[in-house]
């Protein structure tokens, strides 16, 4: 049910949460007055914020343009869990990587000829 706004003669304004069918009955103010509700804009919020997508550089707006932006990067959401195993392995997947950086670095180095063999 949604928030609807009344506005009562002694000039207070409040809120009442009813159905959309009931929405134009008056509303007892705690001055003893009967308030009317006023027209207001409805709020409308999308169902997924925008983005500047990071494999596209497009702007993503909604669930569909979303999803859509994911499968055209050949990306996908995370399952739950795995980001948090992601930073916890971080640290050695880093290291790791530093291994191999190095070792491809003395091979190279070996190959055009600044390390004896």
């Amino acid at each position: 049910m949604p928030l609807y706004d009344f506005k009562c003669p002694c000039g207070k304004v409040f809120e009442v949460f009813r159905s959309f069918h009931e929405r134009d009955e008056g509303e007892a103010c705690g001055c003893g007055s009967v308030a009317v509700r006023i027209p207001t804009a409805s709020m409308i919020s999308g169902d997924y914020p925008g983005y500047v997508s990071p494999a596209t550089g497009r702007w993503v707006e909604g669930k569909k343009a979303h999803q859509e932006d994911l499968k055209r990067s050949g990306c996908r959401i995370y399952e739950q869990g795995e980001t948090q195993d992601y930073l916890k392995n971080l640290p050695n997947t880093r290291k790791e990587n530093e291994k191999l950086l190095d070792i491809a670095v003395e091979n190279a180095a070996r190959d055009i000829g600044l390390l004896g063999r």
